[in-house]
């Protein structure tokens, strides 16, 4: 696309990915007196065009883009604040460019949409906003649904935050992301988060069905490339694993790499799982050489480090607060591990940690959020089983 002034030139192109072959071109020049008409009429264009070359039974009209907004502004805004969410960058900026575009349009039902989701997902990112993100999430989903009952994507950030701030049931949880795939099915990040709370009991193997989808629909999609990273290594699928977590490093996508750290050690040696280290916190000070000695001598005697590592953690400005537990269940500071404050629990499936795992922390979190309740109905995963009538043991 191409602007000078008032008038834009759109040049759209068809290729067939394999061979590289140009199947369809046209180019568009167009006054943007209107920009929202003339997306609208360029989608149009576009499909009617392309009818023949790929045989496709549609109607142009059912190409029209809904902008949910009569403002370009709002509109434009909108789409800013979307692309960072989607990318979990700028998370604070996202909110701002969105609450500016519910400002100009208060009646601009995705826009409250997509604000719900930044503000459901700020705090596990590591993005203090003002107030209480998970009750700001909550109105601004409400209000969505309120302007368009038909949305789906609130439905998932209200299941997410109850399953994280009431009573932990991930029942009510995952009914709302099937509410919320029934309105839309084609909804990316509803699959990732499907199957995040899948992965949290245990149920791999769903989960990564789940997040596949979620690439399947959006290719370009990190978050869900690097959750289906780690749920291969979690299957100990190791080349597949290290092969996501490659592609999505290369994109530049980051978060939690310290679940790969033990993998990283073992396949690729201690200067890159050093590297890899370093990220995890934002301030100097962290204990790298401790935690990469725990993790590749685990049969040597590491109570100072141990100790070193308990009496910086406090004072550590974690990069991720997702980093936090997981470092601490490497370091076997299982008290700390079990302390999650915003965030899935899909990590302690990790091959690396069967010791937290076979721990009384490990069992008090598990009933604490509501894990055993749901076992207990609908089956315990691969990784446990039930001991007695109220007890139960994991790998």
């Amino acid at each position: 696309m191409r602007r000078a002034g008032d008038r834009v030139r759109i040049t759209a192109q068809l290729i067939e990915a394999n061979s590289d072959r140009h199947l369809w071109s046209e180019t568009f020049d167009r006054d943007l007196d209107d920009v929202l008409a003339v997306q609208g009429e360029i989608a149009n264009a576009i499909v009617s065009s392309m009818k023949d070359e790929l045989g496709l039974d549609i109607r142009p009209d059912q190409a029209a883009i809904a902008s949910d907004t009569a403002s370009a502004d709002a509109y434009d805004l909108y789409l800013q604040g979307r692309a960072l969410i989607l990318a979990r960058s700028e998370i604070d900026r996202a909110t701002v460019l969105l609450e500016q575009a519910v400002a100009i349009d208060p009646g601009f039902a995705k826009a409250w949409e997509v604000l719900g989701a930044a503000y459901y997902i700020a705090p596990s990112w590591g993005y203090a906003l003002d107030g209480d993100s998970y009750a700001r999430a909550v109105a601004a989903s409400e209000r969505a649904l309120e302007l368009d009952p038909g949305l789906a994507l609130p439905w998932s950030v209200l299941g997410q935050v109850g399953l994280f701030t009431e009573t932990h049931d991930y029942r009510r949880a995952l009914e709302y992301d099937a509410r919320a795939l029934a309105a839309d099915p084609n909804g990316a990040t509803i699959h990732l988060w499907a199957a995040l709370n899948l992965a949290d009991l245990g149920y791999t193997e769903r989960a990564i069905a789940a997040v596949r989808r979620c690439l399947e629909i959006d290719p370009a999609y990190g978050n869900c490339r690097r959750h289906l990273a780690f749920m291969e290594y979690m299957m100990g699928r190791e080349d597949a694993a290290l092969e996501l977590f490659r592609q999505g490093s290369e994109a530049g996508f980051r978060g939690n790499e310290v679940l790969f750290l033990p993998l990283v050690l073992r396949r690729q040696g201690r200067a890159a799982a050093a590297y890899l280290a370093s990220g995890l916190v934002s301030t100097q000070g962290f204990p790298v050489a401790d935690l990469l000695d725990v993790l590749e001598f685990p049969d040597r005697d590491h109570s100072a480090a141990r100790q070193r590592f308990r009496a910086q953690a406090d004072s550590l400005a974690w990069s991720n607060l997702a980093n936090r537990p997981m470092t601490s269940a490497f370091m076997g500071q299982f008290d700390l591990a079990a302390i999650i404050e915003r965030d899935s629990l899909g990590w302690v499936w990790s091959p690396d940690l069967k010791a937290f795992r076979r721990s009384p922390e490990f069992k008090a979190l598990v009933r604490e959020r509501g894990l055993l309740s749901y076992w207990r109905d609908q089956g315990f995963p691969p990784f446990c089983q039930a001991r007695g009538a109220d007890d139960f043991a994991c790998d």
